[in-house]
């Protein structure tokens, strides 16, 4: 029998917060302005342990479990991008209206995703990370992602008078990990993803790099 290991490559250079874009399949103009997200964790299922006579013994439990994607967006004046949501969340927990995800479909990228949205409510998004020289990496995709819980929206008359902003936390149910090459993979061709490229790539020429020291 053949023995396949995992080849890992090594990289001394470490992920930077702001190098991310995330897009959802089905919606692919939305959010318009994410302001920070989460990478999802992992957990493995409860822990088995089974008493001997001179110590516990401990084995892996089955399945695992995800963390919630938190999403930080700003709200505009018109709160569309809340509102949407609110009527999403209401939809497909409360069963109160018929929420159809197709109808929310930009007809002129409807074609660069393989995956349709479902009447159900979930759909796919696709985060995509860059290099410190702001080239495309890593693509991660979450399916059947659907939201669960959209935060409050601070108002106040004497305070604070910058733009609101709003969390909304979604969950999924299955994750792939891909490294990408621009030009070949059609999520290039999706007009959001090309502005955030050509805005990181002119931002990343007006700053110097840092170089970080190898790690031992």
């Amino acid at each position: 029998m053949t023995q396949r290991t995992l080849e890992v490559q090594k990289n001394d250079n470490f992920i930077l917060p702001n190098d991310f874009c995330l897009v959802f399949g089905a919606i692919p103009s939305f959010p318009i302005q994410v302001q920070k997200c989460n990478f999802p964790g992992i957990t493995g299922g409860t822990t088995i342990e089974k008493p001997t006579p001179f110590r516990v013994t401990k084995y892996p439990g089955h399945g695992v479990s995800f963390s919630n994607i938190s999403m930080t967006f700003l709200v505009d004046e018109n709160m569309t991008d809340y509102m949407f949501l609110y009527s999403w969340i209401n939809a497909i927990h409360l069963g109160t209206q018929l929420f159809d995800l197709r109808q929310w479909i930009d007809a002129d990228t409807k074609q660069l995703f393989q995956s349709e949205p479902t009447i159900g409510g979930s759909t796919n998004a696709t985060l995509i990370m860059l290099t410190n020289k702001k080239n495309p990496n890593i693509k991660v995709t979450f399916d059947y992602l659907f939201p669960v819980s959209l935060s409050d929206i601070e108002l106040e008359t004497n305070g604070d008078t910058g733009y609101r902003t709003a969390t909304v936390e979604f969950t999924f149910n299955h994750i792939k990990f891909e490294k990408v090459t621009e030009g070949i993979d059609p999520i290039f061709l999706n007009p959001k993803v090309k502005d955030w490229l050509e805005t990181q790539r002119r931002l990343g020429s007006s700053v110097v790099e840092t170089v970080y020291p190898a790690q031992q």
